[in-house]
């Protein structure tokens, strides 16, 4: 290897992300290079050791330092070779001629000199070596006293603040933090030390409308906000940027709603239908085949599809029982059925009270004017049976029956008896026609009243709603007080 640059030392300025650093000159080596990690700022020196601080490629022509922290910026990376002053070579007499050990030692030598030389430069920069004192002279005889001479000339006013006390000059500083002291120049006080982010910023041109952002380490460039812009980042607080972006619930856009977020997890398909099977809880239900008809299921939890059942055959509407209730209430007979068949078996809670009846019109509003009913019932007894125990008939009366032709209520059976230990009440069959016709609908049929002597009276009642509408319901209740036992409403459709 030859000595072919006269460099031994080299330096980088920090910039935060580069690590890898050329070292441009040989070294036999690792140990003669040395790291030195100076603070631009205060000239601090930090030495840097190999594999804690940084790596070196193996011994060469060059090589290159890999530091395991970038230096950052305001900081300079000093890279040096520095080798022992010891000779190693070690001649044996008569051997053969070592010429490669030979070169090495007198490359070793060059880059002796060229360190010492480098040192001497580093001293010559600093002032030079001051030598030690040399003794003290003998005292030579005092001389006569010179005439005064003249007094020279003033000297120009010099301009105020601005003049330099010879007490702050630059001809006996000690190191470049005290000259900066001097001339007002100290770093973070006086001047701002330098930044590459702010420099980077410093070369851009400002105009109206733009501003500075950086598109990488130490790199900015400016970009345009318009007016609306700038009043968006003005905005005071939520609710003023709500107005300005027109970002208000339940006015610009939807409000959030339980009901909306379980539809929005639904894929629906043509002919489907949605219900809640609970609270803000919605399915679907898909359609059906062709022919079927919507009903509920067997629970009545949900709806679902069945096959409608055959013209001319009963199908079952409603059937509920009651305890202590007012009315009995069926409000669920639809267009589709022609005539019905109710079969109830009811007791009154108050003695005396007489069995009503009343319908839902077209619109879903019960029936209950003055005039809206005509019917007919008995007077007294019509025909009363007593049965023993065996269940024969051993005697009977014959009475008769009163018309009433306007009424707010159908009197299906008056002057109950009560107890329902004895099974009194009243129970029947009543059929009813045209309950979609534009006719008045008709109820009549057979009713028992049974009171509480244990003979039970067999009547037939007849009643009709006097508007021509269909019937979309039906109540019974008591005259006075609640009632208990059980109804049945089922329907008949019209022939296909």
């Amino acid at each position: 290897m030859t000595v072919s640059t006269a460099t031994s030392r080299v330096e980088y300025a920090g910039n935060g992300s580069t690590t890898a650093f050329a070292i441009s000159f040989p070294y036999q080596a690792k140990s003669h290079i040395v790291a030195t990690l100076i603070n631009d700022s205060t000239d601090a020196e930090t030495a840097w050791a190999l594999t804690t601080n940084y790596t070196l490629t193996d011994p060469g022509a060059t090589g290159t330092l890999t530091a395991l922290v970038a230096p950052a910026s305001g900081y300079t990376l000093r890279i040096e070779r520095t080798i022992p002053l010891t000779q190693t070579l070690d001649l044996v007499e008569n051997d053969d001629f070592p010429s490669s050990s030979v070169e090495s030692a007198l490359d070793r030598l060059v880059m002796m000199d060229q360190m010492l030389s480098r040192r001497m430069d580093d001293v010559e920069e600093l002032g030079g070596i001051v030598g030690p004192a040399g003794p003290t002279g003998p005292t030579g005889p005092a001389g006569p006293a010179g005439p005064t001479g003249p007094q020279g000339p003033a000297g120009a006013s010099g301009s105020g603040t601005g003049d330099m006390l010879a007490s702050l000059n630059l001809s006996d500083v000690e190191d470049v933090v005290e000259a900066r002291a001097n001339l007002g120049l100290v770093i973070g006080t006086d001047v701002q030390a330098f930044d590459a982010d702010l420099s980077a910023i410093a070369g851009l041109t400002s105009a109206a409308d733009r501003y500075p952002y950086f598109t990488g380490s130490a790199t900015a460039a400016l970009g345009t906000i318009t007016s609306y812009g700038r009043s968006l980042v003005a905005v005071a607080d939520e609710a003023a940027l709500k107005s300005l972006i027109n970002a208000e619930a339940g006015t610009d856009f939807q409000a959030y709603n339980a009901n909306l977020a379980s539809l929005a997890g639904i894929t629906l398909q043509a002919g489907d239908i949605l219900y809640a099977t609970g609270a803000n809880t919605l399915t679907r239900l898909a359609k059906g085949t062709a022919a079927q008809v919507l009903k509920m299921n067997s629970g009545a939890t949900a709806p679902e599809w069945g096959t409608a059942a055959a013209a001319g055959a009963w199908e079952i509407i409603s059937d509920q029982s009651v305890s202590g209730e007012g009315q009995v209430d069926v409000t669920s007979i639809n267009a589709a059925f022609l005539d019905l068949m109710i079969t109830f078996y009811l007791i009154p809670a108050t003695a005396g009270a007489s069995l009503w009846l009343r319908t839902y019109d077209a619109g879903g509003s019960l029936d209950t004017g003055s005039s809206d009913y005509a019917y007919s019932y008995p007077v007294s007894q019509t025909v009363v049976y007593s049965i023993d125990g065996e269940g024969v008939v051993t005697s009977g009366a014959v009475l008769g029956y009163q018309e009433t032709n306007t009424a707010a209520s159908m009197v299906v059976a008056p002057n109950l008896e009560n107890s329902a230990a004895g099974g009194e009440g009243v129970s029947g069959v009543l059929f009813a026609n045209h309950v979609q016709a534009s006719l008045a609908t008709h109820f009549t049929g057979p009713i028992h009243r049974i009171p509480d002597s244990g003979n039970y009276i067999p009547m037939t009642f007849s009643g009709y709603r006097r508007e021509k509408d269909r019937i979309t319901g039906i109540r019974f209740l008591m005259s006075t007080g609640n009632l208990t036992g059980r109804v049945c409403v089922m329907g008949r459709r019209a022939p296909a």
